[in-house]
Order: C-alpha cells, then structure tokens, then sequence
C-alpha cells in the first residue's frame, strides 16, 4: 500500500526538460492500495503490454491506473491487456485527468476494461482529458454515473464493445458530460443499463455516432441514448432498446438530434416515443427507417412541444398501445 499514489508502481519526475519513460510487459500488477492510483501511478509516458491490472483498490482516483501529469505530459499506452475487477471512488479501472500542465493523453487498444466498480463516477473509466478507445471491450463495469466510461474530455471510440455496464442513475455504457466530445465509429453500445437516464449512452456534450450498433440497452428515459445536448446519429441501428420515455432516444431538454441514413427499429417505450421521444427538442430525420417500434403514444416518434422535420425516410410498421 502507499499513502499518497501508486500502491503497486509510480512513475514520477520533477524536471521540465526529462520525461520519465516506463514499460511494462507480460506482468501482473495485482492486490495493491493506495489514495490514487491502486496499482500504478503514472506521471510521466507509461506503456502496459500484454499484462493484467487486477484487483486493486484506490480510496479517490484510478483503482487500476491513474494517469496525470506533474511537470510533463502524461501519457499512457495500454496494448492488448487487461484492467479487471480494481475499485476507487471514481475511475475503477482508469482515471484519466488533466492536471497544470497539458498533454495528458491515454491510448488503449486490443485491451479489455471489465468488472471494476466505482462508488461515484467511471466503473471502467473516468476521463476529463484525451482518451482514445480502439479493438477494445468496456463490459461488466458499475458506478453510479457511467458504467463504463465516464467522459468530460475528448474521447473517441472505434472498432470496440460497450457492453453490459450498468449506472445507478445516468449513463450505464458511458456518460459524456456537458464539457465532453464524445465519437463513437463502428461499435456497438449493447446490453447496458441505468437506474434512471441514458441506458447506453447519456449526453450533454457532442456526440457523432456513426457506422455502429446500440442495442438492447435499458434505462428510464432514453434506453439507447439520453440527449440535452448535440447528437448526430449516421449510418446506425438503435435497436431493441427500452424505457419508459424514448426507447430508442429521449431527446429534451432543447436537445439537438439529427438522424441521417439510419435505421430506429424493434424499441420499446413504456410511455412516449418508442423509436424516438423528442420534448422541447429540435428533431430532423432524413434518409432513414423507424419501424416496428412500439410505445403507449407515439410509437414511432412523440413530438411534444418540440421541432420535427422528417425527409426521404419511411416510418413504418410502428404500434401504439
């Protein structure tokens, strides 16, 4: 255990012109405690390969990793490895954050976040500065705000899973809060859950989602997708999803949505919007499919109050029960 940050491992500097490099490769890191960084600390340019972070615990910030900076940029590579089963207050896997100077930046690729927990924010991963997510799983994580990943910088995901996460109120694969960029490009949001908003995926921010799946996810209002802020949706399928407000997606709160070349198919609204529930909202749709959605009124889409154009798409096969 350590008092400070690091249980396992810390990499730390104090000099403005020498950056501390670490590797790590083929190794456990594993069992370790402390107020930050349970099993690594990381201030200076870390690489994880082919290892396992597992099961470490940090009482504020990163149960796995926490990545910061001090003097220089932080700068975290994670390849073909594991972060599992670590816990902390906020970021159980990961904690990724922007400190007094820039250039704190993580990358993983090939890995797998899964089965971490935070009491707060970020079951898998707690962000607020860059972060990359590439051919990677985010599955099984808990918190209460973003199971899975919790941004509030700029975090881009492709070719990767968000699956079966869960949050006690808002965002169960991720949330991405009103100071987050989020884009997410071929992969698939499925099989979340959250207590209260934002089944997949909750946003305030800006968020592209494009060429990907977001599918039998579940929550209250917006069981794919909760939107108060920007969210353009192209060349997807949401899917299979449910709640009681917005099946597919609850758009409020003067919330901007456009659909383009998409399709909102088989969602479930207990209430309003099967497909798509639009309160307050500007809503456009072109090019696109919503069908075989079902909901008590407005199967398809439920306009209340909002703005609605819909051009060039077919909505079809919808029942209101």
């Amino acid at each position: 255990s350590a008092s400070l940050g690091g249980g396992g491992i810390e990499t730390y500097h104090n000099s403005v012109t020498t950056n501390v490099s670490t590797r790590i490769s083929g190794s456990t890191i594993s069992g370790n405690t402390a107020p930050k960084g349970g099993g690594i600390a990381n201030y200076g340019t870390l690489t994880v390969i082919d290892s396992l972070i597992n099961a470490n615990t940090a009482g504020k910030y990163g149960g796995g990793i926490y990545n910061s900076a001090y003097h220089g940029p932080g700068v975290l590579t994670i390849l073909s490895s594991t972060l599992s089963n670590n816990s902390a207050a906020n970021g159980g896997g990961l904690f990724n954050t922007v400190s007094t100077v820039t250039g704190v930046v993580a990358n993983i690729s090939n890995s797998a976040i899964d089965s971490n927990t935070a009491s707060n924010k970020g079951g898998g991963i707690y962000s607020n500065a860059t972060l990359t997510v590439s051919n990677s799983t985010i599955s099984g994580n808990s918190a209460h705000y973003g199971g899975g990943i919790d941004n509030h910088g700029i975090l881009n995901i492709s070719n990767s899973a968000i699956s079966g996460n869960s949050a006690g109120i808002s965002g169960g694969g991720i949330y991405n809060k009103n100071t987050g960029t989020l884009t997410v490009s071929s992969s698939t949001i499925g099989g979340n859950t959250a207590g209260h908003d934002g089944g997949g995926i909750f946003n305030e921010g800006a968020l592209a989602v494009s060429s990907s799946t977001i599918s039998g996810n579940s929550a209250s209002f917006g069981g794919g997708i909760d939107n108060h802020g920007i969210l353009n949706i192209s060349n997807s399928t949401i899917s299979g999803n449910t709640a009681k407000y917005g099946g597919g997606v609850n758009n409020n709160d003067l919330g901007l949505l456009r659909v383009n070349s998409s399709t909102i198919s088989g969602n479930t609204a207990s209430s309003e919007g099967g497909g798509i529930a639009n309160i307050l909202g500007t809503l456009t749709v072109s090019g696109s499919a919503i069908s075989g959605n079902t909901a008590y009124r407005g199967s398809g889409i439920y306009n209340n109050n909002g703005t609605l154009t819909v051009s060039s798409s077919t909505v079809s096969g919808n029942t209101a029960e």
